[in-house]
């Protein structure tokens, strides 16, 4: 844990570590709830737990060793390709094993245990940045049309799993990259017309339900159907409803008891909201607008576009995930499975968030002197 100390920026450092125990937190006080003595003393009582602290030791050592690497020497066409060649290719792998064993829905390679578009979001923002900063800026009308392309085949083929918000999210933060990077007119416009089509064509194409239209009529009114579409949403504003100022108390939660389901992924600031009230869920977007900011802070002083670019993405990867899964949990926006960065359960999430810290702190370790100005 030394170097990480000595080499990472501390206070984002501090931000990621804090969340992350507060996911472990949550994790603990959702797992152990209504667990007999004899079933206290087995490994299920602490799966959870046991997976999230391995995923996490996984990932800030993955995190450490892509920090010690020179970001600059990424720019390199052969190991862009290897990288998103592999990326769509077990995408596809993800979809024949779908097909094969006739799923409705798969979204890992082993079992539950790896969700490839969660790193299919920080391998394109890599990607996307590599591409922008060949020339110092978006020119190649050729090439940045080829890498547009690449993001459109991976989001469909996330969508096919079928994933709806991972496949929007990649688009969003894809076209968010590209005006950043400067792309003139002529990719840009028709960029956001094809992936607007792309993202309203998602929401909107059957895969054999009416998913979508339910998710939107809960969220409409979740009470008109409280004991089915609107009952997981309804669940999560009570949660926050009854945490009023500083909650329950931790442990002390009455939802997590089967009343609300997910409680420790995609609706854990609900947990959040009713054991530590009002005040911790505070504390917690403040963590989030804090680390956001940093990492913004230190984009801006990136000498060069490409490192620029990494930190931007990853900004703008870690405040719309945590922004989208708050919203979605407050009933704000339409309920969506998007983890709570860094908190929610999930080795799969939990270990691409690190590696994008890694990547953040490779372009920290690269522009250190003037950073460590401010």
């Amino acid at each position: 844990m030394r170097f990480y100390v000595r080499e990472w920026d501390e206070l984002i450092l501090t931000v990621v570590i804090l969340l992350y125990v507060i996911g472990l937190i949550n994790i603990a006080s959702a797992s152990l709830v209504g667990i007999s003595l004899t079933k206290l003393l087995s490994f299920v009582a602490y799966k959870k737990l046991i997976f999230q602290l391995g995923a996490g030791v996984l990932g800030f050592t993955v995190a450490g060793f892509i920090s010690r690497f020179d970001y600059e020497k990424l720019k390199n066409k052969k190991f862009m390709y290897t990288i998103i060649s592999t990326d769509i290719f077990l995408l596809f792998f993800v979809l024949l094993i779908k097909y094969i064993k006739h799923m409705v829905v798969n979204r890992w390679l082993f079992g539950t245990s790896l969700q490839v578009s969660e790193f299919s979001k920080i391998i394109s923002i890599v990607f996307l940045a590599y591409y922008i900063s060949r020339k110092g800026d978006v020119s190649n009308t050729k090439e940045l049309t080829f890498a547009s392309f690449i993001i459109a085949l991976q989001s469909f083929l996330i969508f096919l799993e079928p994933d709806r918000g991972s496949a929007i999210f990649l688009l969003f933060i894809a076209f968010i990259m590209l005006w950043i990077g400067n792309a003139p007119p002529r990719i840009l416009y028709p960029t956001l017309i094809i992936f607007g089509f792309m993202g309203v064509g998602f929401l909107l194409i059957k895969t054999g339900s009416n998913y979508v239209e339910g998710r939107f009529a809960a969220w409409l009114n979740p009470f008109k159907e409280a004991d089915t579409r609107g009952y997981q949403i309804i669940q999560s504003l009570f949660a926050f409803a009854n945490g009023h100022l500083f909650g329950v108390g931790i442990g002390e939660g009455i939802q997590k008891e089967g009343y609300l389901p997910e409680i420790d992924t995609d609706y854990a600031i609900a947990l959040i909201g009713e054991e530590w009230g009002y005040i911790g869920v505070l504390f917690v977007v403040s963590l989030y607008g804090f680390l956001v900011y940093r990492i913004f802070k230190l984009s801006s002083f990136a000498e060069d576009i490409f490192g620029k670019l990494i930190a931007f993405g990853v900004g703008m990867y870690i405040a719309i995930e945590s922004i989208w899964n708050m919203l979605m949990a407050m009933n704000v926006i339409p309920s969506k499975g998007i983890a709570l960065p860094f908190i929610s359960y999930g080795s799969s999430n939990l270990l691409a968030n690190l590696m994008a810290i890694g990547f953040v702190m490779s372009v920290y370790r690269k522009e250190r002197k003037p950073w460590k100005q401010l």
